[in-house]
C-alpha cells in the first residue's frame, strides 16, 4: 500500500479494506457469518500515563495506569508486534504523547511498517519546531472542550498555574492548519459545556477547522467517579448540533453519544508498560491480558477477552458489501 492507497486484509469472512486517505474502513463478506476479525483491526496505544493536564474526564488517567514506561527499543518491539498481527491503524495517545522525546521516531517506525497513525494530543506541546513532523500522520486529533478559556480550563485544568490549556491548544490548532496537518478537533461533551456547542463551532470555523468530532464523556478513568454529574442532556446536545450543522454546512461535524452500542471490551488497548488490555465498563476498570514484550497479540485476541464482533462494527459499521 502506498501512503494514500487502500490496504486490504484477508479474513475468514472476506476482506477488510482501509482507505488511508479517508481513514475509513469497509469490508467484503463472501458468506453469511459472524464478523470475527482474526486480530485487532485498530489499536489504541496509551503510550505514556503522564500529562501536563488533569482533565476531569480523562480516560487514560495516569492515576490508574501502570507507572512503568517502555524504552524506545521496547516501543519498536511493540511496533513489530502490531505489524505481525496486521493491525491496520493505531491511535497513539496518553497522557500526553508529545511528552516523549522519541514520539516522532515511534510514529515513523509504525508508518514504515505500513500502519496508519492517528495522534491524539492536547496540543500544548505542538510547536513551530515539531509541527512538520505531524504531517505524515493520517490525522492529528486535538482536544478542545469549551468555547471560552473559562469553560475549557475548568474541564481541562493544568497541573501547575504556569500553563493555559485554552491558549496553548488554540495556538496548536493554528500551527497544524498552517502546516497542512490533517486535523480533527475533538470535544468531550458534559453538562459543563453542552450549551456551548454552537459557540465552539463558530470559534473553530473562524480558525479554519473543518473537521470536528463530539462525543459523550465515557464512564471510565476519572469520569467514572463523577459520571452521573457529568452526563449530558441529549436534547440540549441535539439542538446545538442541529444549529451548528445548519450554520456551517461545509464543516464535518461528527457526533457519538457512546451509548447506542455496547461499550465494554470492544476496544483493544496497549498500556504504557506494554500490557495488552481492554476497558471493561461493566467492571469499571481496564483488564490486562499480558505483555506484548513477550506475547503475540494473536495469543490474547479471543472472544473470552474481547467483544470481537463489536470491535469489527466499531470500525467498519454498515460499510459491508456482501458478495454473491
Amino acid at each position: 500500500m502506498n501512503k494514500r492507497g487502500v490496504k486490504v486484509r484477508n479474513e475468514d469472512f472476506g476482506r477488510i479494506h482501509y482507505d488511508h486517505a479517508t481513514d475509513i474502513f469497509s469490508a467484503e463478506c463472501d458468506k453469511v457469518s459472524q464478523f470475527l476479525p482474526r486480530t485487532p483491526i485498530a489499536v489504541s496505544w496509551i503510550i505514556i500515563g503522564g500529562c501536563n493536564l488533569q482533565c476531569i474526564h480523562c480516560y487514560g488517567n495516569q492515576e490508574e495506569l501502570p507507572r512503568e514506561m517502555l524504552s524506545t527499543r521496547q516501543c519498536f518491539e511493540i511496533c513489530q508486534r502490531l505489524a505481525d498481527a496486521e493491525v491496520m491503524r493505531v491511535v497513539i495517545s496518553g497522557g500526553e504523547p508529545l511528552l516523549r522525546d522519541d514520539i516522532f521516531d515511534i510514529i515513523q517506525h509504525l508508518l514504515h511498517a505500513d500502519i496508519s497513525v492517528v495522534l491524539g494530543t492536547n496540543g500544548t506541546y505542538i510547536t513551530n519546531q515539531n509541527v512538520s513532523s505531524l504531517v505524515d500522520c493520517t490525522r492529528v486529533e486535538i482536544s478542545l472542550d469549551g468555547a471560552t478559556e473559562k469553560t475549557n480550563n475548568a474541564i481541562r485544568p493544568g497541573r501547575t498555574s504556569s500553563g493555559n490549556a485554552w491558549l496553548e491548544t488554540m495556538g496548536a490548532i493554528k500551527l497544524c492548519l498552517d502546516a497542512r496537518v490533517n486535523l480533527r478537533v475533538l470535544t468531550a461533551l458534559n453538562r459543563q459545556n453542552q450549551t456551548e456547542i454552537v459557540q465552539i463551532a463558530q470559534r473553530l470555523y473562524d480558525e479554519g477547522v473543518r473537521d470536528w468530532g463530539l462525543s459523550w464523556t465515557v464512564s471510565a478513568g476519572r469520569a467514572r467517579f463523577i459520571f452521573q454529574e457529568l452526563k449530558p442532556d441529549s436534547e440540549v446536545i441535539l439542538e446545538g448540533l442541529n444549529t451548528a450543522r445548519s450554520m456551517f454546512p461545509d464543516m464535518s461535524i461528527r457526533y457519538s453519544d457512546r451509548v447506542s452500542k455496547p461499550m465494554s471490551r470492544f476496544y483493544s488497548l496497549i498500556l504504557p508498560n506494554g500490557q495488552f488490555a481492554t476497558e471493561d465498563v461493566d467492571l469499571g476498570r481496564k483488564v490486562m491480558f499480558g505483555s506484548l514484550l513477550n506475547r503475540e497479540i494473536r495469543e490474547m485476541w479471543n472472544s473470552d477477552n474481547f467483544a470481537l464482533e463489536q470491535h469489527f462494527l466499531k470500525w467498519v459499521g454498515d460499510r459491508i458489501v456482501r458478495n454473491p
